[in-house]
């Protein structure tokens, strides 16, 4: 009965080793997931049940970014539709933003090729039915940091391209980006970069980079700091020794009168003073910097004296 104890013990403390180690390869293994956890502990929820959290931003975007999954963006470009003022003209629609990695050049030759004239077109791409054929000119106002396109468009035709027949509805934006396709949709997930110690790993979420980044910055930080604590240390041990070295001289326990070098080394190491380490010099000998370090508590020594 003990034997048979004894083995179940044996055999419990086995498996909750053997557990402990699989819990921490586990948590190595999701360590890239933890930023996310971190994250959405204890915060709010935005109108459409998704957890708050960072959003993509790109330098020059001035578009909407709208949140379509937990990390899901549309990056909406802006296109504004001005309907004729007279029966019968054309209608121009303004395209001041498209999605941040869509180039313009690029969009312009695909609405050529599927909503311009019959004769403009390509083999690779689907021409639109003649009905929905609406483009007739185009204005580029491009800058170098913005973007301003006037399409000239046939009223009738755009409205019969995007869905809307009816004159009194408006042509919204949602559906001038379905038609034009100045939006686009980006994924925060799946991101591959360059960890602290340069090398290539996954991150799930943007938080898990940045808990990536925190977790490194605090540990630089606590380096800092105990390396001005142990140089603050070495300081205040330095400055104590001298005036440690300079009391014993002005009341003449130490003396320093016609001594060598050798004499004054043994002084200092009977008197248990602590070398200075930290001063050291690439090149100079032990004794150098103990000399050294006498040599600078027997100046100040001098001076104390003159000025007595």
């Amino acid at each position: 009965g003990e034997e048979g104890g004894g083995d179940t013990a044996e055999a419990e403390a086995t498996e909750g080793e053997t557990a402990g180690e699989e819990k921490e390869e586990d948590e190595e293994e999701d360590e890239e997931d933890v930023g996310a956890e971190a994250w959405t502990k204890g915060a709010g929820k935005d109108a459409d049940g998704f957890i708050d959290g960072l959003i993509p931003w790109y330098d020059g975007f001035h578009g909407e970014t709208v949140r379509k999954g937990p990390h899901s963006y549309k990056m909406r470009g802006m296109a504004e539709y001005f309907e004729p003022e007279k029966k019968g003209q054309n209608a121009v629609i303004a395209i001041t933003e498209v999605g941040p990695t869509v180039r313009s050049d690029a969009l312009r030759e695909v609405w050529k090729e599927r909503w311009g004239p019959a004769e403009v077109k390509d083999a690779k791409r689907k021409k639109a039915q003649e009905l929905h054929q609406f483009l007739k000119d185009e204005q580029v106002y491009n800058s170098g940091v913005k973007v301003h396109i006037e399409l000239t468009v046939d009223p009738l035709k755009l409205r019969a391209a995007c869905g809307v027949t009816n004159p009194k509805k408006p042509v919204t934006l949602d559906k001038l980006e379905r038609a034009l396709g100045i939006s686009e949709t980006v994924s925060t997930t799946n991101m591959h970069l360059f960890d602290a110690s340069m090398t290539m790993r996954r991150f799930a979420t943007p938080e898990a980079v940045l808990e990536h980044f925190f977790r490194q910055r605090l540990f630089q930080y606590q380096r800092r700091k105990d390396f001005q604590v142990a140089d603050m240390k070495a300081r205040l041990e330095e400055v104590s020794n001298r005036a440690r070295y300079c009391t014993m001289v002005h009341d003449g326990t130490l003396s320093i009168v016609r001594k060598t070098v050798a004499q004054r080394k043994e002084d200092l190491e009977t008197n248990r003073f602590s070398k200075m380490a930290q001063r050291h010099v690439p090149g100079a000998s032990e004794a150098s910097q103990v000399v050294e370090a006498a040599q600078a508590a027997t100046d100040a020594a001098g001076d104390l004296a003159e000025s007595e």
